[in-house]
């Protein structure tokens, strides 16, 4: 069995926010309140809402402080380590002339403002396309946040890299700015007489990330207006958690348009600017595009900026994330920033400190290279997702599990297309919202084990260790199986040549009848090594899971061995299953292929909607479960008793197509040669089922012909499907069934198949096998005779059998009686048209073993010479009587599309 382990990653994104405004937080208390410069009295500076005595070259500061970018003097604090260029000492008065000079753009370390931010739960639509105005001027009306939109008032400020340890891979950085939504990450800028450069982005203390880009991205080219565009061609690359990441990007700005910005401040004149960014994940086969807005003010700094969802490529109305300047107000001290203080007139004084702007500066997953993975770098909990890249699920791959020696490391080479193309979100979700959350109440996360059939692991994470504590489906009442005893999946530390096992015995539902199972755990780690991944090399421990379940009291036990390859930090970043009953620990041949396809986060947004970015991990705040929970399958466990039989409009004809396939007698009776079926026998059926049911008349009306029966009329939720008799040769359940004639759906929600075998003396039942490898397979001992030739009415059986095998990853068996009588011969109506049938009735009891449960179900199936099965009446769960008068599902012939 496969333990579906968090794998925390997500994609990777550094589209940084320097929406800083210069309303900067000043010492000293304010003489009055200002929206603009032209609001305070000469030898003054509005700096956050307030006027306060400027500085400059010919009014230096007091000792032991320094005239700031934006004019006023703060505490000497950085230390020296910016560039030349980032302190522009005097006072910014804008010229309102619809350019940005660089000396119109004073943003240094010590600038900050308060701004009201969304989060990033939902799309939402907002005003960015603006109104135009006199003058190719615009306006845009984003004064407060749309109607239904929640936001927070957060302090942002700049910093200067002295403040960082991470300071010494960026020596020219003259400031620092928080990653929104991304706590304990940074961006580092370079301010140059001409140019505003991005340099790259790490986390607080430089340990665990550090992304450079080369050459440094322009994000700004002063001086710039309307109708000015500039790109930058880059590479980033470096570590980010554990993972050697390189991504090519193409920036490209334009300066859109001039006008004013209507914000919580006030009204704004800025510039709006336009940046679409286009990454390349290179071999990882991932790319990305991403488009924000900014307003960028005269002497105010970037004053808004919005996210479009990901993916467009111009300006609209949709919005994933804002972010608006508004008035520095306040209450309290802590209303302005740990170190910042509420003056008399309730606007803020001095500003806040690193801490206080990034929220927590403390990483939630610091990796230390050990060679172990210990209890703190295992973050596991709901909401983390990652991009993965799977196999195609319909067929096996073939994998190499011995590690080969690269620079004297054991490596493991994961990056071949051949494994799977196919990428997917993989989420661990909260407990709290599936309908079985009342049956593990202590539960932290569950995650999907099968998508194919909705089955879910369910874990909890505690103090040096993750126990699995069951397995259920996403449908209510199908399979809820509750371990007596917690299996631990993982121990921790974890390091290799580890060993553990597990015994424990698990009781419920097993596809909506009791059962009980025994399951058997070997855990081991093998020796450590790195695994080379579309998302680049990644240190690991292999940890090798051999596990073993069986139905109590039945011999038949089902095997998987599956290899997660644990990173720090980073959770499993490979996965590989085996088959069924696997009996090499080095198996060549996987079912589950899953690989790390671009590493985590660097922002919110590069999460879904319904996601934030905590520390390079995609959160989901509130915890919802997957949209498709409680959807149940349709007609899942109806045994199959007609051979799937379509009638021979065959697309493969026999060779001379002078020799009739099958010559009609019209007597009542299918004979051998009456029942021509072939793998490549194709056919329509017009299908309805509800869960409810319908009426039916199965007793029909005497007519000449016998008894006459009318399906052909419509029925709610009519769908044409074409059904077709599939070869059992090629695929992957060839070799179990070596004597079978053809395959065909019995199950299309599920994709199963039931496998026949067509003899001189009978059509049989040998058994059912799911469309994807290793997913489901079953036998029956014996086969079951569906028909009998020659089949005339009259004709009665009985077949007592056991189906075992396994089922949605877990071992089934049943005995199961099949009763059928041939209960009369005549006329069927389909949309096809009247056809001459016998009428076949199937009585299917099935017992699961040592309980008292089971489950009863009747078919009808109307058999007719040379078509096959024309017409087919399957009755509810729990049905007993043979003529029933309401149906689940009615299947008849129609004409081919």
């Amino acid at each position: 069995m496969t333990l579906p382990f968090d794998r925390p990653l997500s994609r990777a994104s550094l589209l940084v926010s320097v929406a800083l405004g210069l309303w900067a937080c000043a010492d000293g208390k304010p003489a009055a309140e200002c929206h603009f410069q032209a609001d305070c009295a000469d030898g003054q500076i509005c700096v956050n809402a307030a006027c306060q005595a400027a500085c400059d070259a010919t009014h230096p500061c007091a000792a032991g402080e320094r005239c700031e970018a934006a004019g006023y003097c703060a505490a000497d604090t950085d230390g020296g380590t910016g560039g030349s260029d980032a302190t522009v000492p005097g006072t910014c008065t804008g010229d309102n002339d619809g350019r940005i000079s660089r000396a119109e753009f004073p943003l240094a370390p010590g600038v900050g403002a308060p701004f009201l931010s969304t989060g990033i739960e939902a799309v939402f639509q907002a005003d960015l396309t603006g109104t135009d105005a006199a003058g190719g001027l615009k306006t845009w009306d984003l004064h407060t946040l749309p109607a239904g939109v929640t936001g927070t008032s957060r302090f942002s400020a700049l910093f200067s890299p002295a403040d960082t340890p991470a300071a010494a891979a960026f020596p020219n950085a003259d400031y620092v700015a928080p990653l929104n939504g991304s706590p304990g990450l940074v961006a580092f800028f370079d301010l140059t007489a001409t140019e505003l450069h991005l340099l790259g982005v790490a986390d607080v203390g430089g340990t665990f990330t550090k992304m450079v880009y080369d050459p440094p991205v322009t994000v700004l080219r002063f001086p710039f207006g309307a109708g000015d565009a500039w790109d930058t061609v880059t590479t980033s690359s470096g570590a980010f958690l554990g993972a050697s990441v390189s991504v090519s990007e193409t920036w490209h700005t334009a300066v859109a348009a001039a006008g004013t910005v209507s914000l919580p401040l006030g009204d704004v004149p800025a510039l709006e600017l336009v940046t679409q960014v286009d990454r390349d994940y290179g071999p990882a086969g991932f790319t990305r595009t991403e488009t924000s807005l900014d307003f960028v003010s005269e002497c105010g700094g970037f004053v808004a900026r919005a996210a479009l969802p990901e993916g467009a490529t111009g300006v609209g109305n949709t919005v994933r994330y804002l972010e608006l300047l508004q008035p520095m107000h306040c209450s309290a001290d802590s209303d302005c920033g740990t170190g910042g203080a509420c003056g008399a007139t309730s606007f803020c004084e001095g500003h806040g400190t690193l801490g206080d702007a990034l929220g927590n500066p403390t990483p939630i997953c610091t990796p230390n290279g050990d060679g172990q993975i210990g209890d703190d770098e295992m973050p596991m909990r709901a909401g983390l997702s990652g991009i993965f890249r799977l196999n195609d699920p319909a067929r096996t791959v073939t994998v190499d599990l011995a590690p080969h020696d690269v620079a004297g490391v054991p490596t493991w080479d994961f990056r071949a297309d051949t494994l799977g193309t196919d990428d997917t979100r993989e989420t661990a979700l909260d407990p709290g919202g599936f309908w079985f959350s009342n049956q593990f109440v202590d539960a932290t996360y569950v995650a999907t084990l099968d998508a194919a059939t909705g089955t879910m692991a369910v874990f909890r994470r505690q103090p040096g260790v993750l126990l699995l504590l069951g397995l259920a489906s996403k449908t209510p009442q199908d399979t809820l199986l509750i371990y007596d005893e917690p299996v631990p999946a993982m121990k921790f530390p974890l390091k290799p040549g580890d060993h553990w096992t597990a015994q424990t015995s698990a009781h419920g539902l097993l596809g909506g009848s009791q059962a009980t199972l025994v399951l058997n755990y070997t855990f081991t780690a093998q020796p450590a090594g790195q695994v080379q991944l579309p998302a680049g090399t990644i240190p690991v421990i292999p940890l090798l899971i051999e596990g073993t379940q069986g139905v109590e009291g039945a011999p038949f036990v089902i095997g998987r061995k599956t290899y997660l390859f644990l990173a720090e930090c980073l959770g499993g970043v490979v996965r590989v299953v085996s088959g069924v009953n696997e009996e090499s620990l080095t198996f060549t041949t996987a079912t589950d292929v899953s690989r790390l396809t671009v590493p985590r986060c660097l922002s919110s947004l590069d999460c879904d909607a319904d996601h934030v970015c905590d520390d390079g991990l995609c959160l989901r705040p509130n915890g919802d479960p997957d949209p498709d929970a409680g959807v149940p399958h349709d007609d899942a466990t109806v045994p199959p008793t007609d051979g799937g039989v379509p009638p021979p409009d065959s697309t493969h004809p026999e060779p001379d197509a002078n020799v009739p396939l099958c010559d009609p007698r019209g007597d009542g009776v299918v004979e051998r040669a009456d029942f021509p079926l072939r793998a490549g026998l194709v056919a329509t059926f017009r299908i309805a089922s509800s869960d409810g049911g319908f009426p039916v008349d199965l007793h029909g009306s005497p007519c000449a012909q016998g008894t006459c029966w009318n399906l052909a009329g419509p029925q709610d939720g009519d769908v044409d499907t074409v059904t077709e008799l599939q070869p059992v040769v090629g695929t992957w359940f060839e070799a179990d069934f070596p004597d079978a004639t053809y395959a065909s759906v019995v199950d299309r929600d599920r994709n199963w198949l039931g496998v026949f075998r067509l003899t001189d003396g009978a059509l049989q039942l040998l058994g059912t096998a799911s469309a994807q490898p290793s997913e489901m397979e079953t036998h029956y001992d014996p086969p079951v005779d569906l028909y009998r030739f020659p089949l005339h009415a009259g004709d009665h059986w009985t077949v007592e059998t056991s189906q075992s095998g396994y089922w949605s990853l877990s071992p089934i068996t049943t005995s199961d009686t099949y009763t059928i009588e041939v209960a009369a011969h005549g006329q069927v109506s389909t949309p096809q048209g009247d056809f001459g049938a016998l009428q076949v009735i199937a009585r299917v009891a099935q017992q699961v073993p040592f309980t008292i449960f089971g489950s009863n179900t009747v078919v009808h199936t109307f058999v007719s010479e040379c078509f096959g099965i024309v017409g087919r009446v399957v009755s509810l769960d729990g049905e007993t009587e043979p003529y029933f008068d309401r149906a689940g599902r009615i299947e008849r012939l129609a004409p081919a599309n």
